[in-house]
C-alpha cells in the first residue's frame, strides 16, 4: 500500500493500492488531515511519497513529521519526497538574478523559494539542502538515505534546464 501525501488536486481517484492524503479537501482525496498528526496505524504502508510538502513545514515540525512517517511505514518501507532544492535555486539566482532577459525565470525561482499566495497551506516555511535532509532522515531512524537533483516536471519547457527539484529517498 502506498500513501501519497500532498496529493493536491489529483485528476483521478486513487487506485486500490494507494491512499491520497492532503490537508485540503478535494473530491479525489481519500483522507484529509495534517502531516503533523498522521491518522494511520503503525506499519501501515510499504511506501510513502511526499509531493512538495516538506517545504511547508518549519524545521522543528519536520522532525515530528519524519518520526510519524517512520512510524506508519512497514519495515523496509520506502519514503520518497520531492521538494524545491534551495541550493540550486540560490545558485541560479547568484548566477543569473541580475540578467534582465531572465526576469520570468527569476520570478519562477523566487516563487519556488517563497511560494506566497492566498492559501496559508501553500506558503513555504523552510528551505532544505539535500545533505541536511538526508541527515535528518538518518537521525530519525531511516537508513540508505540519499538525494538527487532534478529539473522541471515538463509543464513549462522554458524552465526545463533549471535544476530546482530535490528528490530524497530513505528506507525504514
Amino acid at each position: 500500500m502506498k500513501l501519497v501525501y500532498g496529493a493536491g488536486r489529483p485528476e483521478h481517484p486513487s487506485s486500490p493500492e494507494e491512499v491520497f492524503f492532503d490537508i485540503v479537501p478535494h473530491h479525489n482525496i481519500d483522507v484529509v488531515g495534517s502531516v503533523l498528526d498522521l491518522p494511520f496505524e503503525d506499519n501501515s504502508f510499504d511506501e510513502v511519497y511526499s509531493h512538495h510538502v516538506l517545504e511547508h513545514l518549519l524545521l522543528n515540525e519536520l522532525y515530528e513529521v519524519v518520526r510519524g512517517l517512520y512510524r506508519i511505514l512497514k519495515p523496509n518501507g520506502v519514503f520518497s519526497a520531492r521538494l524545491p532544492d534551495l541550493y540550486m535555486l540560490c545558485w541560479w539566482l547568484v548566477e543569473n538574478g541580475n540578467n534582465p532577459d531572465l526576469n520570468e525565470q527569476k520570478k519562477f525561482i523566487m516563487n519556488q523559494i517563497y511560494h506566497q499566495n492566498d492559501s496559508e497551506y501553500e506558503w513555504h516555511k523552510y528551505g532544505y539542502l539535500g545533505q541536511d535532509l538526508v541527515n535528518i532522515l538518518s537521525e530519525c531512524g531511516f537508513r540508505d538515505c540519499k538525494f538527487n537533483r532534478g529539473g522541471h516536471e515538463g509543464k513549462n519547457p522554458e524552465f526545463d534546464m533549471i535544476m530546482y527539484h530535490l528528490d530524497v529517498e530513505a528506507i525504514k
